[in-house]
């Protein structure tokens, strides 16, 4: 009897591996389905009448990429009018930070006081 309880105490001096925590267990996480060959599986909804429209999307290119392709001057020339920037979220930064202080109650009561 004490030589297993002394190769049993053994265990308790052996490090745990890293992935071991007390009353937990490792699972396989959430995943997302994927295509194993995506231009086959499309390739075969077409061939079976499904339409170019209901399996493709047509997105426009987004202001960064056009204005890249276009090159700035250009872009500029021909939308530049149509482009805004938003305002960012606030941010807490330190008081050094050379931005200027947000004051929302400036922007909302803006059209108010004049």
């Amino acid at each position: 009897m004490t030589n297993w309880l002394s190769a049993f105490s053994i265990l308790f001096y052996l490090p745990l591996p890293p992935f071991f925590i007390y009353q937990q267990s490792l699972v396989k996480g959430r995943s997302s389905r994927t295509w194993s060959n995506q231009d086959k599986a499309l390739e075969t909804l077409e061939s079976n009448g499904i339409e170019h429209a209901i399996i493709y999307d047509t997105v426009p290119k987004t202001l960064a990429q056009l204005e890249k392709i276009l090159g700035k001057a250009k872009f500029t020339e021909l939308v530049g009018s149509f482009v805004i920037k938003p305002q960012g979220k606030p941010t807490l930064v330190l008081e050094s930070d050379k931005r200027t202080e947000f004051n929302s109650a400036v922007v909302d009561f803006a059209n108010v006081i004049n």
